[in-house]
């Protein structure tokens, strides 16, 4: 990890997004830790002889942790499940090097897509993608199922998604400006 947070590559894009994606997938990997050390939700659960034994920590914050999970993940429906923020940020590094290949693939038939325009791209992804991680991380904090939103998650959410999409187009329009000069210059008359 060391050698590619430190080694040159060719394309600036690709180095921001791997360099991004690493650190926001140690995030991802260490949130877990953070939950145990900050936070005990203490529970009593009936073990294999039906006796009472007191629990701490697991992957569920409130609701039911040992009810009926969302199909596939099996995350907890009714309340806060800390697996949501842990996978999302896990596959940040993926995300990102996805954005960046698809940035490259589309640079070939867009000229103002240039390799600045791909990591200011790239940048805004990764902060937007970091803002997720920390609204799912606050989501969960408060018990609340990733499919049962309040009204404060969504706005969060939307704290997330609404700059970035600013930024987003901010950058394209600004790119597609310099990038085609012909379009700014006024007609000319004879």
């Amino acid at each position: 990890m060391v050698l590619v947070l430190l080694r040159h590559t060719g394309d600036r894009a690709l180095a921001r997004a791997m360099r991004a994606g690493l650190g926001l997938s140690t995030v991802g990997m260490l949130l877990p830790v953070y939950w145990m050390a900050t936070s005990i939700h203490q529970r009593t659960v009936l073990d294999a002889n039906g006796r009472p034994v007191t629990m701490y920590q697991g992957h569920g914050v409130g609701g039911d942790p040992d009810g009926t999970g969302m199909p596939i993940t099996h995350w907890n429906a009714t309340g806060g499940d800390i697996r949501v923020p842990h996978f999302v940020g896990l596959h940040a590094v993926h995300m990102l090097l996805i954005t960046a290949g698809l940035l490259a693939v589309a640079a070939r038939t867009r000229p103002w897509l240039t390799e600045a325009v791909r990591r200011r791209l790239v940048g805004i992804m990764a902060l937007a993608y970091g803002g997720l991680i920390g609204m799912l991380a606050w989501q969960v904090n408060r018990g609340q199922s990733l499919i049962h939103p309040d009204a404060r998650t969504l706005i969060g959410l939307a704290g997330c998604l609404v700059p970035a999409a600013v930024a987003v187009t901010a950058v394209i329009m600004s790119a597609r400006r310099v990038g085609e000069p012909h379009l700014m210059a006024a007609p000319t008359t004879a």
